[in-house]
C-alpha cells in the first residue's frame, strides 16, 4: 500500500525528527555529530531552507526546518543518505542508519513553534545533561551568544521576544529555564490551544470588569499589582507568546518579561 501523502505546512515551517534503526545509536562519537550538523549546514547554501532549530542526541536528531527552495522531502532524503553512507564506511557495516523516513509535524502557529524549539533544546537535560549552556550539539547555545554566523535565523526567532538582542537573549534564556514554563507557554505535549485574539480581548475585558478597572487604569502605577497579575494569567491561560501579550495590552514588553519573572 503507498504511503499516505504528508500534509502541508501552510507556513511551511516543521518540528522533523529522525531515529535510529531499532533504536540504537546514529552517533558514536563527536566526529559523526560533527558531520552530519556539516551536511545538514551544508544544505542551506544558496537558501535552500532555514533551520530555527536542532538537537542531536546519540540514538535521534530533532529539527525545526523552514522551507525555502528545498522541501523537507528531498532535503532528509539527501542528508540522510550522504549521512549513512559515511557512517556505514567508517565503521563497516551495511544495513539502514535511520529507522524508516523521518517524522514530522506541521509548525502553523508562533506559540507552537516557541515552545517546539524550547521542547528540542531541552532534550539534553531530559538525558541527565547538567547544562544546557555548554551542551555543544544543540542550537541553544547559539541564541544565548547570538552567534548570527552560523544561524542568522537566530535573530527572526530572538526578535519574537525583543528588538534588542542581549535582552532577546536574557528572555530566551528565561523562557527555557523559568520554573513556570508549562503553564507560561504552549507545550509540545499538551492538547490546549493557543487562545486566539478575540478570546484574549474577551480575556482581558473579564479581569478588567471583576476587578473593577478600566484599560487606562492598568497602566497606572497604582495598579501594578492588578496589572501584573493580569500579565501572569495571561501568559497562564492564553497560550501566548510574550511579544503577544505586550503588543494586546499595550504595556512595554520589558515590564512584561519581568511581571513574569515574579
Amino acid at each position: 500500500m503507498p504511503r499516505a501523502a504528508r500534509l502541508r505546512s501552510k507556513t511551511g515551517i516543521y518540528h522533523v525528527m529522525l531515529r535510529g534503526n531499532e533504536r540504537k545509536n546514529i552517533f558514536i562519537d563527536d566526529e559523526d555529530k560533527a558531520k552530519f550538523l556539516e551536511l545538514l549546514l551544508r544544505k542551506k547554501d544558496g537558501g535552500n531552507y532555514l533551520l530555527y532549530a536542532f538537537c542531536l542526541m546519540d540514538n535521534h536528531v530533532h529539527l525545526v526546518i523552514k522551507e525555502n527552495r528545498l522541501n523537507i522531502s528531498d532535503l532528509m532524503r539527501s542528508v540522510g543518505t550522504a549521512y549513512a553512507y559515511f557512517f556505514n564506511q567508517k565503521y563497516q557495516r551495511v544495513g539502514h542508519v535511520f529507522q524508516d523516513r523521518y517524522k514530522s509535524e506541521n509548525i502553523e502557529e508562533e506559540s507552537y513553534l516557541l515552545s517546539v524549539i524550547r521542547y528540542i533544546h531541552q532534550n539534553p537535560a531530559n538525558a541527565g545533561v547538567s547544562s544546557l549552556e555548554t551542551y555543544p550539539w544543540s542550537s541553544y547555545r547559539y541564541y544565548i551568544s547570538r552567534n548570527l554566523s552560523i544561524l542568522p535565523e537566530v535573530q527572526e526567532i530572538l526578535e519574537l521576544f525583543s528588538r534588542d538582542m542581549a535582552a532577546a537573549a536574557a528572555d530566551f534564556q528565561d523562557f527555557h529555564h523559568s520554573e513556570d514554563l508549562n503553564n507560561k507557554y504552549l507545550d509540545i505535549d499538551s492538547g490546549r490551544l493557543p487562545m486566539n485574539q478575540e478570546e484574549v480581548g474577551g480575556y482581558i475585558e473579564k479581569y478588567l470588569r471583576d476587578h473593577n478597572l478600566t484599560k487606562q487604569d492598568i497602566q497606572r502605577r497604582e495598579y501594578i499589582a492588578e496589572r501584573n497579575q493580569l500579565l501572569r494569567c495571561l501568559a497562564r491561560d492564553s497560550g501566548w507568546s510574550m511579544r503577544k501579550i505586550a503588543d494586546i495590552t499595550g504595556i512595554n514588553r520589558e515590564v512584561v518579561r519581568k511581571a513574569l519573572k515574579q
